[in-house]
């Protein structure tokens, strides 16, 4: 989604008035309610004392006590005569209204602002600041926190704002306190009072500093797969590059029988390519440590932690081993796209187009926790198809993306794909020559989230399938309207299958990555079997026609899968091939997107049988038919088919799209541009199915099964 830069004026008079609006909307610090009149639950705390985001309700965010909910969604755009494309028109991120280079100092006399408490043992934990003597108070105050403490106003965006508002005490007499959850951001945290939200901001006061005991605690924790069996990649970040970092695993808490060290690797700014990710957005990245535990047996509880001796180490973390790679084994998996983040606290006041990522976080959340024997049978992954964290260039919403989903991240294997807001900027490489990045260029992409690498699989044996295989012999969709229940599902994906089927060996092939090692480091499309599926993601914001490194990575890969290994094969990316989008922009828009990627990819999908293509990037959820060239797919006459369905997953966290057409495509079998949420997957060798989970209340909008029938 590229920037629009003639808006962001218009954006920035608009959340002016939008922060008067909070403010004069209080009734007061007792409210305790949110938006739908439901008491708060309590926050809850976890072993280290700080507030964990798994035991945040949503109204703990959403209704957070004192302000008024304000949705800047599809119909403030219309009440702005402004056409709500899913590119956000005006800012992804809400600190880039902030004009930085406008905002000056004139520290005001009797004017005082105070923090505590002053250190922090944990990241996460809460501060209360407070302050006193504001003459003239305004409801357009603020209160603005600045990483490092030293941090120069006019020249370094802060990483998160209140309005002073928010106490009601402020426009009455000058005088009031808020809280704030404090991410460990590697340094020094100052808070600082701000007059004028608005164009010419100017700061009157500031606190004193709040440090972190522990610069080097372990944070942003998460798992991925590394294309081995029995192998689990775990992630981990820190202020310095430390001594000797390593994780330690065993099967009992705090008891570890293995270790294995780390890689350690980072960013520096001149690497950015430009924008804030270069300038107002930049704050130190810290350290990412990345290890491989291995020898993993499959449905063991592994039991890890992080860290580096004379440092720090993590508290205990655990996770299931996944299944076997192969038709005998069943598993979950969950799929979105376009997630973001939000401050749990309330912070960036005019961000609620990004809140109902916490709320996605909190239900994935109950995936990840549910009880150990599913876990250990079926394990758990998660797929997240680009649009990461929308940090745009300013680091610090990476810290607080990675907050977000860490109680997941670190329990199950979190594969993403590249979206347009983590890779493009104009000269970098990136297919689409928009500033959609904010200057990082998927350098803090590939760094902060390491996946398999592109590599190619064995030749063809006479193991790997051919798409003229009678192994292929039927597929068959049973649509959202099947009478069968989802207990009956789980039930049928509880008959295991006895077949004994022969894995392809382990032969190395040296030539098998010849066509990408002229394609250096910018090659984020890789494949991954898990379980009875052959995972293939690819980068929609890279060169895919014929004789790219992709495109010939991507047709090899397919034409090798071994579908008696792993019968099913997923295809994944972020921008959609199929979408139902009035999105006519030339080169980047959605339906020009789209034609080039039917062009150059979909006789690959069709060639090789790839059975569901799940895609981000338009925030709606969207099904398809079996769909081949813009049609439906007749089914034979046993009601096979033999074509993909394409899911749109881009409902995640951002603000929802309503740039649909007037009438619906003839091969969308549903559509929802309401509701936020995810999608379910359970798959064994003869059935896929699929349920898009709603948010509002986790009920399940829309369901359905593909199913295939083997001659082993």
């Amino acid at each position: 989604m590229d920037s629009n830069k003639g808006s962001l004026l218009l954006a920035l008079l608009v959340i002016v008035y939008a922060s008067a609006v909070v403010c004069l909307s209080q009734d007061g610090e007792g409210g305790g309610n949110d938006q739908t009149g439901q008491q708060q639950e309590p926050l809850k705390k976890d072993v280290l004392g700080s507030t964990s985001l798994a035991s945040l309700s949503s109204s703990a965010r959403l209704g957070a006590p004192g302000r008024a909910m304000m949705n800047f969604s599809s119909r403030h755009y219309a009440l702005l005569g402004t056409k709500a494309l899913h590119d956000d028109p005006f800012v992804i991120n809400r600190l880039e209204v902030i004009p930085v280079r406008n905002i000056t100092t004139r520290l005001e006399h009797g004017v005082e602002i105070s923090v505590s408490p002053s250190m922090l043992l944990r990241s996460g934990e809460w501060v209360t600041v407070s302050w006193k003597g504001v003459k003239e108070p305004s409801v357009y105050d603020w209160i603005a926190v600045y990483v490092p403490a030293d941090a120069d106003p006019s020249k370094v965006a802060p990483v998160k704002y209140k309005m002073a508002c928010n106490h009601p005490d402020h426009v009455k007499y000058g005088s009031g306190s808020v809280q704030f959850r404090l991410l460990n951001m590697r340094d020094d945290y100052r808070f600082v009072l701000v007059r004028n939200w608005g164009t010419k901001p100017v700061v009157i006061s500031r606190s004193n500093t709040v440090a972190f005991s522990n610069y080097d605690e372990p944070t942003q924790i998460h798992l991925a797969l590394t294309g081995k069996q029995g192998e689990m990649r775990v992630t981990w970040t820190t202020r310095g590059r430390g001594r000797a970092p390593y994780v330690r695993w065993g099967m009992t808490a705090g008891d570890y029988t293995s270790s294995s060290p780390a890689n350690t690797t980072t960013y520096t700014r001149t690497e950015m390519c430009g924008g804030p990710a270069r300038s107002i957005g930049w704050v130190a990245p810290g350290y990412f440590h990345t290890a491989v535990m291995n020898g993993l047996t499959v449905g063991t509880n592994i039991f890890y932690s992080v860290g580096d001796d004379g440092y720090a180490h993590s508290n205990p973390k655990s996770f299931y081993v996944p299944p076997n790679v192969g038709p005998q084994s069943t598993v979950r998996m969950l799929a979105f796209g376009d997630l973001g983040q939000a401050e749990v606290d309330g912070s960036n006041d005019m961000a609620e187009s990004m809140e109902p990522s916490l709320l996605t976080a909190r239900r994935i959340i109950r995936d990840a926790y549910m009880d150990d024997d599913s876990r250990r049978q079926y394990g758990l992954l998660v797929l997240h198809a680009g649009d990461i964290s929308y940090a745009r260039g300013y680091t610090c919403q990476w810290d607080v993306f990675f907050d977000e989903i860490e109680p997941v991240a670190s329990r199950v294997p979190y594969m993403v794909s590249v979206g347009n807001h983590e890779r493009d900027w104009p000269g970098s490489g990136s297919l689409f020559q928009v500033e959609d990045s904010g200057g990082e260029c998927g350098i803090s992409y590939g760094r902060r989230l390491p996946m398999p690498l592109p590599s190619l699989p064995p030749p063809l044996s006479p193991l790997i399938v051919h798409p003229s295989s009678p192994v292929l012999r039927s597929r068959k969709l049973l649509s959202s309207s099947s009478s069968s229940s989802f207990s009956s599902f789980l039930t049928l994906f509880g008959m295991k299958e006895t077949t004994d089927v022969l894995l392809e060996g382990e032969a190395e092939v040296e030539s098998a990555n010849n066509a990408l090692k002229n394609a250096g480091a910018d090659t984020p499309w890789y494949s991954v079997d898990y379980g009875p599926i052959h995972f293939v993601v690819m980068s929609t914001e890279h060169d895919f026609k014929a004789g790219s490194a992709q495109f010939s990575f991507l047709e090899q890969d397919l034409a090798s899968v071994n579908r008696r290994r792993t019968p099913w094969v997923i295809f994944s990316g972020h921008r959609p091939m199929y979408v139902d989008s009035t999105d006519d922009r030339p080169v980047q828009g959605d339906n020009p997107v789209a034609e080039q990627m039917k062009r150059w990819l979909e006789e690959l999908l069709m060639t090789y049988r790839v059975d569901l293509a799940m895609w981000g990037h338009h925030h709606t959820y969207e099904r398809t038919c079996a769909v081949y060239r813009n049609k439906c797919v007749p089914p034979n006459s046993d009601g096979s088919f033999n074509a993909p369905v394409h899911l749109v997953v881009g409902m995640a966290g951002a603000g929802t799209c309503d740039n649909v057409r007037p009438v619906t495509p003839e091969w969308i079998e549903y559509l929802n541009t309401e509701q936020h949420g995810y999608v379910r997957l359970m798959v064994n060798a003869t059935h896929l199915g699929y349920e898009f989970i709603g948010n509002s209340r986790g009920e399940i909008l829309d369901r359905g099964f593909i199913t295939r029938r083997f001659l082993w």
